[in-house]
């Protein structure tokens, strides 16, 4: 048996759900669902590697091609030590905002708190961290040990006394230099680099003296971050967009 045209109208008017109006509120009989929005493609970003590349990209590009564009709709905003965004204005609900241009870099990570032997420790800690004078005291006394079994005389938990060999035969007693304040390369090199404070430990490894780096909790990358906002505020192609950090 079949269904008439009449009979399908009928349950199509039936399922169809029905809006009531109860204590000034509209309220329906069935579940309702918002239409999916309509997708629109977003301006492609820029992939950048410096902060010198970002400005370089907002004064060439962004404020020519978006004239029209109110400069507090258009932003800068620093997500982390490493990524900093150049976006667009609000979209309303169509869509996010546009991200122009991004930065993005991702420095070489320094093994914090794993023992390596002296010679990979030096290179290391000349390829991954600023000059400071810590940095210079903890090489200048590295330098100083041999390859034979190291012999701590005096170990607080924090700082260690060692005997190091000074010259051909003669030994030294050596304070090892810990907490040491350096600055490890973990954000752009544009800018300084936020000091921490380790601590600085060696023991005796299975092929000779081995040495680590055990990082204090300190608060780098807020420090980091705002040092970006502010080395982006000097320059005067920025000066009409907002940068937050």
């Amino acid at each position: 048996m079949g269904i008439d045209a009449e009979a399908i109208e009928k349950i199509v008017e039936i399922a169809q759900p029905e809006i009531y109006e109860t204590d000034g509120r509209q309220v329906s009989s069935a579940p309702l669902h918002n239409m999916p929005l309509p997708e629109e493609p977003r301006y492609p970003t820029v992939s950048l590697c410096t902060l010198g590349g970002l400005v370089k990209f907002v004064a060439d590009f962004a404020l020519i091609y978006f004239p029209a564009t109110a400069p507090a709709t258009r932003m800068i905003t620093v997500l982390s030590p490493t990524c900093v965004h150049f976006v667009g204005p609000e979209m309303g609900m169509r869509r996010e905002r546009d991200i122009y241009a991004g930065v993005l870099i991702t420095p070489p990570p320094f093994r914090f708190g794993q023992y390596s032997d002296l010679e990979m420790f030096r290179v290391e800690l000349l390829t991954r961290f600023e000059e400071t004078p810590n940095r210079a005291a903890i090489l200048n006394f590295i330098a100083k040990i041999n390859d034979e079994a190291i012999r701590t005389l005096t170990d607080s938990g924090i700082s260690q006394t060692v005997q190091a060999k000074v010259g051909i035969a003669s030994f030294g007693n050596v304070e090892v230099p810990s907490p040491a304040l350096l600055a490890p390369i973990r954000t752009f090199t544009e800018i300084d680099q936020p000091e921490g404070t380790f601590i600085f430990r060696m023991k005796k490894g299975p092929s000779g003296p081995e040495a680590a780096l055990f990082e204090v909790f300190t608060d780098w990358q807020r420090t980091a971050v705002e040092r970006i906002r502010a080395h982006l505020e000097t320059f005067d192609e920025l000066k009409d967009v907002p940068i937050y950090a």
